[in-house]
Order: structure tokens, then sequence, then C-alpha cells
């Protein structure tokens, strides 16, 4: 509770510049507190506001990972961003608005773009896992069934190199 009330004021300022995962993290924060869905809403449309949504852009789907520097370029952000996101739609999806959700539609199609067209060597865990988790829940919580075929492609792919070279 603590952290969303730090992000919401962070937001809250002339010149906000919270990391734009922070932004999903307490807006499903607050749906797991069993609040009120408005607030959830605005701080995932305020991170959707960040997002690249130009089709013909090379960083199309993808976000920044702080508000006001861009000059902070980390491509693991669509990730660490789009986690909570999956959880709010399947989990807490009853809760949210019909405009809400149509709204997200278009947003997660793009981070799932983004998400695909990120590189992420098997070796690297954390991140690699991430990905794959985002394709099967982001493309469950949208019915795109070639991202759910995609993330669990990226699984086998992980069980394997595991099982070879360990953790």
């Amino acid at each position: 509770e603590a952290g969303c009330r730090q992000v919401e004021a962070g937001l809250a300022q002339p010149n906000p510049q919270p990391s734009v995962r922070q932004l999903t993290s307490a807006a499903l924060g607050r749906l797991e507190l069993g609040e009120d869905p408005v607030t959830a809403e605005k701080l995932v449309r305020h991170a959707f506001g960040l997002q690249d949504m130009d089709p013909v852009s090379p960083g199309y789907g993808t976000v920044p990972w702080q508000q006001g520097h861009p000059e902070i370029k980390d491509a693991n952000a669509i990730e660490f961003t789009t986690q909570p996101v999956s959880v709010i739609l399947l989990r807490h999806g009853d809760k949210l608005s019909e405009s809400f959700k149509q709204d997200a539609m278009p947003h997660v199609r793009a981070a799932i773009a983004a998400i695909r067209r990120h590189n992420v060597l098997v070796k690297y865990s954390n991140i690699y896992l991430m990905k794959l988790v985002n394709l099967l829940l982001l493309g469950q919580a949208v019915g795109d069934g070639d991202a759910v075929t995609d993330g669990r492609a990226l699984f086998e792919t992980w069980l394997a190199s595991t099982r070879t070279n360990g953790v």
C-alpha cells in the first residue's frame, strides 16, 4: 500500500518521472488490495500513454524505462512493465470497466509485438522467463493464440537449455 501511495504521489508532482514498471505494479497492487479499480485503470492508462503506438516506428509497442528520461534505453522495460498487466487483465478483468478493457487491447497487442522483437538469449534467464510468461499470459488475455504458441515454444527451449546446462 505504501508503495502504491508513493507512485501516486509522484504522479501528482508537476514533473512526474516514475519508472513505467512502477505504474503497472502499483495498479496491480491496488487491485490486489481490493481497492476501487478506477485508480488502477488510471495508472495503467498513464503507462499506456507512454507507449510507442506508431506502427511504423522501430520501437512500436515499447515503453520507456522512466518517464521524462528518454536517455535511459533499456529494452527490458517492456517485460517488466507488462508482467503486471497480464495479471490485471486475467485475474481482475471482471472488476475493470469495459471502456478500459477495450482501450487496453491495442496497447497489449503492441506490447506483444515489442516483446516478440526483443531478442533475449535463453541464458539471460530472468528476462527470458518474463518474455515467455508475458507472451503466454498477454496472449491469453487478448485471445492471441500465436503469442501463446510462441510463449510455449520459448518455454520448451528454456527447459531444454536448463536440462543441458543447469540454471
